[in-house]
């Protein structure tokens, strides 16, 4: 029998064994009903747009995590069970390769999650409103943080408030302290200043707006008065402006109006500029708090987007746990699943508390080090956003797609598929 065939036979056994165990009717219709039972748990903040967004936050969000445990579990008794019903000598030694096999296990585990998922979308368009069409987020352009931190190492070196401790550290450890700073960098707009940032953007673009987040972790909330302009770079007029006083957000969204003296140039940099007229400083961290809004696509076509980033996690997760799976119980495997994605989830805050290495002794340094391995092989992951994105309207970009279902939904499972199946192949069945 060849893989391909391993393959669709591996698929085909593992899809009807999760039918008749009942596991997929189950996942779909819990995921199904979390969305009906929103509407009558969510409360809003008044109006029809936060409403709207509470209820689809709250429905995608009960959906998801049911799915995720159904998937989790499943992936952890992929191999578990047949070991535990005395099946697993079959699958060893039948002719189709262990890759086949654990390959068309992890395929239908996913396209069960897929169902899953795809039909709580579409209960969501079936009880609320859809919203109306999404906005697209465009980040300014900048250096990368790298290039940032080099350009600024000199600089920093040479200022006499930097501790001479640090001025002796290898040029690489105090480049990477750097890249933490750059990362969270913040332009400070006094009043009475200018500043103007970079963009770029799709051909065509006939309205715009801007968009300013100073919500953190601490909801914080900023007071802005001045003066918006978006201009074509070399322009003698802009093309779109607006004027505010005094609101105060977390999250400002402006809509900048055609000025008429003015459009947009397609294939050239757009300018943002603006003008605090307000009485105190209006702090940004231009890569994270600062992005222009031009018009998306369909309020479904963004729901199909966000079924694809909801699937990229979940194949972490199944690829996690029939990794596991091969070797452990079933009960094992989940706890032990449990724990590497909670140390996944702690990464981020282990970095945060300890934010310099600079003079940390080996022990701390190692615990770091293990820190950022688990943080780069799941940030992809971490940073995929998919049912808050959905739910204020923004669009979720294919770009953030690929790039995460490159590492976390192909790279990672091929992975551990390679190192179950020697797991699989020496390990005598039971």
């Amino acid at each position: 029998m060849n893989a391909k065939s391993g393959i669709i036979q591996s698929f085909s056994l593992q899809w009807r064994a999760m039918w008749r165990t009942g596991t997929l009717p189950f996942c779909a219709a819990a995921a199904v009903l979390a969305v009906v039972a929103a509407p009558h748990i969510a409360r809003g903040d008044g109006t029809a747009a936060g409403t709207r967004q509470v209820l689809a936050q709250l429905a995608l969000g009960g959906a998801f995590s049911v799915v995720a445990v159904v998937s989790l579990v499943a992936a952890c008794g992929a191999f578990a069970d047949e070991r535990a019903a005395k099946r697993l000598a079959l699958t060893v030694t039948r002719p189709v390769p262990m890759c086949g096999v654990w390959l068309g296990k992890f395929a239908a585990i996913l396209s069960a999650a897929a169902v899953s998922l795809s039909a709580a979308a579409v209960a969501l368009f079936c009880v609320a409103e859809a919203g109306g069409d999404c906005v697209r987020l465009m980040p300014p352009v900048m250096p990368t943080v790298a290039e940032e931190s080099l350009a600024e190492y000199e600089r920093f070196m040479a200022a006499p408030e930097t501790p001479a401790e640090i001025k002796r550290q290898p040029k690489a450890a105090v480049v990477k302290e750097l890249m933490k700073r750059m990362g969270e960098r913040y332009d400070a707009v006094r009043p009475g200043e200018t500043m103007t940032w970079s963009f770029m953007l799709p051909d065509g673009v006939k309205t715009a707006g801007a968009r300013l987040r100073f919500s953190t972790e601490y909801g914080i909330r900023t007071t802005v008065s001045g003066k918006f302009a978006l201009y074509s770079e070399g322009a003698d007029n802009d093309a779109f402006g607006a004027a505010i006083t005094n609101l105060t957000r977390s999250v400002l969204d402006v809509p900048l109006a055609p000025t008429g003296k003015g459009a947009l140039a397609d294939g050239r940099p757009a300018k943002l500029r603006f003008t605090n007229a307000g009485d105190g400083d209006v702090m940004l961290r231009p890569r994270k708090d600062l992005f222009i809004t031009v018009p998306g696509d369909s309020a479904a076509a963004n729901a199909v987007r966000m079924v694809l980033m909801e699937l990229v996690v979940v194949a972490v997760l199944v690829a996690v746990g029939m990794f596991f799976s091969s070797a452990l119980s079933k009960t094992v495997s989940a706890f032990s699943a449990s724990v590497l994605i909670l140390v996944s989830l702690m990464a981020p805050a282990v970095l945060v508390q300890f934010p310099s290495e600079l003079g940390a002794n080996g022990v701390t340094k190692f615990g770091l080090e293990v820190s950022k391995a688990v943080l780069k092989a799941t940030r992809p992951v971490g940073e995929l956003h998919p049912i808050a994105s959905f739910s204020a309207g923004e669009s979720v970009e294919w770009r953030e797609i690929g790039r995460a279902a490159a590492q976390n939904a192909l790279a990672l499972p091929f992975v551990l598929m390679l190192a179950s199946a020697a797991v699989l192949s020496r390990r005598p069945p039971e």
